[in-house]
Order: structure tokens, then C-alpha cells, then sequence
């Protein structure tokens, strides 16, 4: 642990280093770091190299004598290193050896400060993990005063900044895009990026992008909703980024009057996918779109429906999501030891399928086609990757019409996806809708020619000649059917297909072409960036706020949205086994007061303002649909411990550990 804090590695922190002036000097610092003990000089420098490399730099370090000599101003060597020595409002004690996230202090510092009723704070309340011992971070004195301290943080020459809000960072296309993008801003476009996260999720990407980016903000671990807005404005102070990048995120929307100023940053979002919703991410990006200095779409698709919609073409641009072929590539692989692992005969060909189990993806579609081709002889495997809301369903369907041929192989990470691809004969994915499926790229680059849905811009990544797309609607089980027995019964056609697709991607979609064309835009909305806000306010048509005035619904329609979940024939089976243990705990009192507990209502509708805008019963929507969805019961609660503790069940993982206890 301690070797992966070093100096060296805080790649994205290149500034922080000892004797650079980054506060105001004269400043009283925001909180004293106290180590009372000396210790041998590895210890020290240990934790030495994680307090210097701290996100948060107005601190003061009280050391006891006989630790190393530091040559910096804010280290103060004393014969005794106690509290009553401290200048700063907030004091956290740190042994020798004990070692920082370098977000720490500045999460722990705000968490006091947006929580004046806590008189102290401990490491794992605000999502800290690295930590061996317990880490508290005290008050001394009052409030300490968010709004007068100053952390600017310096630029190195030649860099660049990136504040990227997004909602979760999760397992799906939209985050690994997220995920390429910085990679790729990083290594070839001298990028530094700030991540900040506002919707409650499990997180279960949260170490991928940290191997890229230590500065990493996951709001509902330690901050209400209310104090987002404040808390990304002191970001941009801090960090003065060149560009703020909204990906995806419902309250990034919402919050843009607050954040926009005449001299900051430009703001840029991206729109994956087509969405006719009052409350979808193209609707919101035409909202707001006066306190945006441009929109980046995913396809060439999805700019025509935005402008047809009453966009400015001009500020509405292409970049398509793109992957990089020289990861995405099966030659380096052992196809005969992969099949052997999962249990592929000989000569079988395989489908492939990598998606969420959601309506959105139809694995409905996806079952009934592939009973089809059983029925008529066709012999295949299909390998399913992928988790959600319907794989309660599909387990059913499977076993009802014993399709032994599908194996459901759940999240996977991308390194076993390869694998998957990397014996696979087709692609099959028969979407609702989309934008361009990152799958596709994936399954492209691997060589593996798609059948997929005509849908969204993925006619403008799959061409005829190396994929087969089909028009959704009352034949498009039969026309599924067809498209796979084609290609499964002509292998000859399937190679050429799958060549000319790989060659597509290289010639045309690398994650390279994507990097740039991004850092360009990025650069010419920050280049261009003559924001005034009287002028945007008087050109919003208020459209967002009547959606805003919706958070707070009226009774008749918190019937009629509580109502039409409970009646949705959406996972019936599911729906009553968790109704049947709500019901089971309503009737215990013990298990009512744990429930309770364990259930902040509050904090649920805070953080997924899109089921309060709906006016759901925020316990029930949690029960039925919310757990699914990876939506949190509390800001503590852990979503992997519980699939530990419980694996194999569909039911919510909350409910089930409540019913269980005392049985």
C-alpha cells in the first residue's frame, strides 16, 4: 500500500511539491495536521509523501522533534505536538506510517463544513479507504469558513484542465467512454482532470478511474444535495479548469446558472443517445443550452434530431465514442484454452452478447430470437455478458424452454469481454434504442462482425459490408432469426465480415481520433468562451424551470406514480417476493426501527432528484425498482459487501438482511 503513495505517484498532482507556494501565505490554514510521535524514517517519509501530496494544500503539520527535517513553511517541528498548539479551526491527528488519500482532508473539511451539527468526522463516513486506522478529523473552534479559504491549486506549464461531472461511475458504455476520454487527454494531450460524481451509486468503476485520476470527488458520500452547487464552485476556484465537461449528469444541468460566471471556465456536455423525454439528456441540453458554449454528440444522427428539435447547428459537434484497436484485438489470444473455460465444444460457434439486462438492451428480444434459431436446428452458444433488472426473467425463460445453449455470465470486466470476443463468431445485440453502442466498436475491433438494431447512428458505424443491421419493429424477431442463421451457416461470409469490420475501426474509429477531436473542441469552446450571464438568462426560455417546479409534486400525482409502480407488470414475480418482505418487516417492530435506520428517506430523494421530480414513494420506488437500478438506501450502505454476503439472490439486499436477522 504505502509503495503506491509516493511522491512519484501522484501523476495527476505533478504541481504539489514541498516548497511551492500554492495558498496565500499569509492565510490561517484550514486545518492542522498533528503527528506526536517520531519514527523511523521510512514511516515518516511515507507519510510525509501523502500529506504533501494532499488535493487540499492550506494546511499547517505539527510534528514532535525528532522527525525528519521538512524545508517547508507550513511543517512546524515542536517538542510537543499537541492541539493546543494549532492555528487552523479543524485538527486531525496522523501517525507516523499512517498514510492520506489525497483527497482526504479537503472531503473531511467539507463534510464539517456542510454538516455544522457534527462536531467531528471519521475517514469512512466520507467513503476513505486506505487508511488503517481510524481517521477523525475534529473541530477546535467554530465553523471554519468555506467561503473565505483559498486552496488555488497551480498549473504546471504547458497543462491543461478538466472538471468532469458525471452521475455514477458504473459499469456501462457512458463510463467507459468517460474512462477513454481522460486516458486518452492524459497521455497525449497533457490533460489533468478532476472528477466529480452527483448522483448516490455503488461506484463499482471508482478504482478504474483512479488509476487515472486521484482527484475524485463522489458528492452524496460526503456533502447533502444542497451544498453541490457551492461545493463545485469552490472546485472551479480551486482547480481553474480550462473546461467543465457535464456527462450524463441530471443535477450538472440543473446547477448551470449557479456554476456559469462571466470569466470562468467554458462548459461543454456529451449526449450519447436519442431521448424524446421531457427529462432525457437531449432535453436538458436544449434547455440549458444558453449556459453551454457547445454540445458533443455521439453520432451524426443525433445532431439532426437536435437541430430538427431547434438547435444551433453550429455549436452542436461529432465525436464519435470510438475504441482502440490495438487493446481490442483477438490474435493475442489462446481461443481453444478460452473455450475450454467456458465450456464451448469444439467447432461451435459462439454468440456474443455484452450489455445491462434493461428494457433498453431487449434481452426479451434476445431470448425469443435465440429459441428461434434452436428450434430451427441451428447449433450455437451464446455467451451473455451483462447484469440488471430483467436477468430474473431470463433466467426463467431459459429454464422453461431449456436454452442450456445461453449462459449468463453476469458483470464481467472488459479484460473477460475480450476473452469472450476473442472466440466469437457474431455480436448480437437487438437494442431499443442507442446512440452508437460501445459494444459494437468493441465486437468490431475484435473482429467480430454485429447483428444489431438499425437504431440511433449505428448505421454510420456499420456498414453493410461488415455488419448486419435491422429496422426494429413487428418482424424484427424473424428478421433477427434470419440475419444469425445467414451468418451462422456461411462461415466464409461471417470472416470476410469480420475483417472488413476490424479494418473499419482501425481505419476510421480509434480512441486516438476520438482524444483529439475532443481536446480540439474542448479547446475551441475554452478558446471562444465570451459568456455573459445576463445575456444567457434573458435567452433561457425557462423551460427547466417549470421541469425544476416538478421536484415537488402535487398528492394526485404522488398516487398516480406510486400507483403506476406497483400495477407495472415490469418483474411481477419480483415485485411481490420484495412487497411480501416489506410486509414482513412492517410487522415486526424491531425490524421497523432497523428499517428506519437503514432507510433515509431524506438522502434518497436528495440524490436522485429524477424520483422526486416523479413523485414515487421514495421507500417503495427503493424496494421495487431503486435497488435494480443501483440506486443507494443510504450514503453508507454497500452495495458490494451485500452481494457478498448474499449472493445468488434477486430480492433487495436491504429487505432480505433484515428479515434474516434473529432467524
Amino acid at each position: 500500500m504505502a509503495a503506491r503513495l509516493l511522491m512519484a505517484d501522484y501523476h495527476h498532482l505533478a504541481s504539489f511539491e514541498p516548497n511551492l507556494a500554492r495558498t496565500d501565505e499569509a492565510a490561517p490554514p484550514v486545518v492542522s495536521i498533528i503527528t506526536p510521535q517520531s519514527a523511523t524514517i521510512d514511516l515518516f517519509d511515507q507519510t510525509a509523501a501523502s500529506v504533501f501530496a494532499q488535493s487540499l494544500q492550506n494546511w499547517e503539520w505539527i510534528v514532535a522533534e525528532g522527525s525528519a527535517v521538512i524545508a517547508d513553511q507550513r511543517v512546524r517541528v515542536l517538542p510537543v505536538a499537541s492541539a493546543e498548539s494549532a492555528r487552523a479551526p479543524l485538527v486531525l491527528f496522523l501517525d507516523c506510517g499512517e498514510l492520506l488519500e489525497p483527497t482526504a482532508l479537503e472531503r473531511l473539511w467539507w463534510f464539517l463544513e456542510s454538516h455544522p451539527e457534527y462536531d467531528f468526522v471519521e475517514g469512512h463516513s466520507v467513503g476513505l479507504r486506505i487508511s488503517d486506522k481510524r481517521l477523525v478529523m475534529r473541530r477546535r473552534c467554530g465553523p471554519s469558513g468555506v467561503a473565505q479559504a483559498s486552496n488555488p491549486l497551480p498549473k504546471p506549464p504547458g497543462k491543461r484542465r478538466l472538471l468532469m461531472l458525471a452521475p455514477h461511475l458504473e459499469l456501462g458504455g457512458a463510463d467507459k467512454f468517460n474512462l477513454d476520454l481522460i486516458a486518452s487527454l492524459k497521455r497525449d494531450h497533457a490533460y489533468e482532470v478532476t472528477i466529480v460524481t452527483t448522483r448516490s451509486s455503488a461506484h463499482r468503476w471508482l478504482e478504474h478511474f483512479e488509476r487515472l485520476t486521484w482527484d475524485v470527488f463522489t458528492l452524496h458520500t460526503f456533502l447533502p444535495v444542497e451544498d453541490y452547487a457551492r461545493f463545485i464552485s469552490y472546485l472551479i476556484e480551486s482547480r481553474k479548469p480550462d473546461t467543465v465537461l457535464i456527462a450524463n449528469s441530471r443535477i450538472g444541468y440543473q446547477l448551470l446558472p449557479s456554476l456559469r460566471t462571466k470569466n470562468g471556465p467554458s462548459f461543454v456536455d456529451y449526449l450519447h443517445m436519442e431521448d424524446e423525454s421531457a427529462q432525457g439528456y437531449p432535453a436538458l441540453s436544449r434547455s440549458y443550452a444558453p449556459f453551454l458554449d457547445c454540445t458533443v454528440v455521439s453520432s451524426g444522427h443525433l445532431k439532426r434530431r437536435l437541430v430538427e428539435a431547434g438547435g444551433d447547428p453550429s455549436r452542436i459537434h461529432v465525436s464519435t465514442t470510438n475504441i482502440d484497436p490495438q487493446l481490442w484485438d483477438s490474435s493475442g489470444y489462446d481461443a481453444p484454452a478460452i473455450r475450454t473455460k467456458y465450456s464451448v465444444p469444439p467447432g461451435v460457434p459462439v454468440i456474443a452478447f455484452a450489455g445491462r439486462l434493461c428494457r433498453q438492451k431487449q434481452p426479451d428480444v434476445l431470448a425469443a430470437v435465440l429459441k428461434t434459431i434452436r428450434d430451427r436446428g441451428l447449433e450455437y452458444v451464446c455467451l451473455a455478458a451483462g447484469d440488471g433488472d430483467y436477468r430474473p426473467w431470463l433466467e426463467k425463460f431459459i429454464a422453461r424452454h431449456r436454452l442450456h445453449q445461453i449462459k449468463l455470465l453476469g458483470a464481467i470486466p472488459s479484460e473477460q469481454v475480450r476473452e469472450i470476443l476473442a472466440i466469437s463468431d457474431l455480436y448480437f445485440m437487438p437494442s431499443e434504442n442507442e446512440g452508437i453502442a460501445l459494444t459494437l466498436f468493441e465486437a468490431m475491433s475484435m473482429g467480430v462482425p454485429p447483428v444489431a438494431a438499425k437504431v440511433g447512428g449505428q448505421d454510420e458505424l456499420v456498414s453493410p459490408d461488415c455488419g448486419i443491421l435491422i429496422h426494429p419493429g413487428r418482424s424484427e424477431l424473424e428478421a433477427y432469426a434470419d440475419a444469425l442463421q445467414k451468418l451462422l451457416t456461411d462461415g466464409e461470409l461471417r470472416r470476410a465480415m469480420g475483417s472488413r469490420a476490424r479494418e473499419r475501426i482501425r481505419e476510421h474509429f480509434t480512441i486516438d481520433e476520438m482524444g483529439t477531436r475532443m481536446a480540439e473542441l474542448f479547446e475551441s469552446a475554452a478558446g471562444h468562451n465570451r459568456f455573459h450571464p445576463e445575456t444567457a438568462r434573458k435567452s433561457w426560455d425557462g423551460t427547466q424551470e417549470a421541469v425544476l417546479a416538478q421536484d415537488s409534486p402535487g398528492r394526485f400525482r404522488e398516487f398516480v406514480a406510486t400507483t403506476l409502480l406497483l400495477l407495472s407488470p415490469r418483474n411481477v414475480g419480483l415485485k411481490l417476493r420484495n412487497l411480501s418482505l416489506l410486509g414482513r418487516i412492517f410487522l415486526h417492530a424491531t425490524k421497523r426501527i432497523r428499517l428506519a435506520g437503514a432507510f433515509d428517506a431524506r438522502y434518497y430523494l436528495s440524490h436522485n432528484p429524477d424520483i422526486r421530480a416523479r413523485g414515487v414513494a421514495p421507500l417503495l420506488h427503493y424496494a421495487l425498482r431503486g435497488y435494480l437500478e443501483d440506486r443507494l438506501p443510504n450514503p453508507r450502505f454497500d452495495a458490494a459487501e451485500s452481494a457478498r454476503r448474499y449472493p445468488g439472490i434477486a430480492v433487495n439486499p436491504l429487505l432480505w438482511s433484515i428479515v434474516q436477522e434473529d432467524i
